[in-house]
């Protein structure tokens, strides 16, 4: 498992509509939407961060380009946010191949 952890640094609190996993260019789909964000979560300034697990069952097609799969949320005034790429690591167990 995964997460995709969300941070209110403002002052004003912020409604969390969606969250996904956004897939590079050159895949059937843009993004995929994390399950666990689609009732919505608001984030007041303090809040602790909201976590939305990601399950690695099926990701194994983007394994090529797991370094460029994001995080990405939207707020329901439409500002969007997506995570810094990741930095060089160890290779995910969902993106290892043989």
């Amino acid at each position: 498992m995964g997460i995709v952890r969300v941070t209110n640094v403002g002052r004003r609190p912020i409604y969390i509509s969606v969250a996904s996993l956004k897939l590079p260019k050159g895949f059937k789909y843009d993004h995929l939407i994390l399950k666990e964000s689609m009732p919505g979560t608001k984030l007041s300034e303090g809040d602790a961060p909201a976590t939305f697990s990601v399950n690695y069952d099926g990701l194994e097609k983007y394994a090529k380009h797991w370094r460029k799969v994001r995080g990405y949320v939207e707020d329901s005034a439409g500002k969007k946010y997506l995570s810094k790429k990741v930095p060089t690591s160890d290779i995910p167990s969902w993106a290892k191949t043989d």
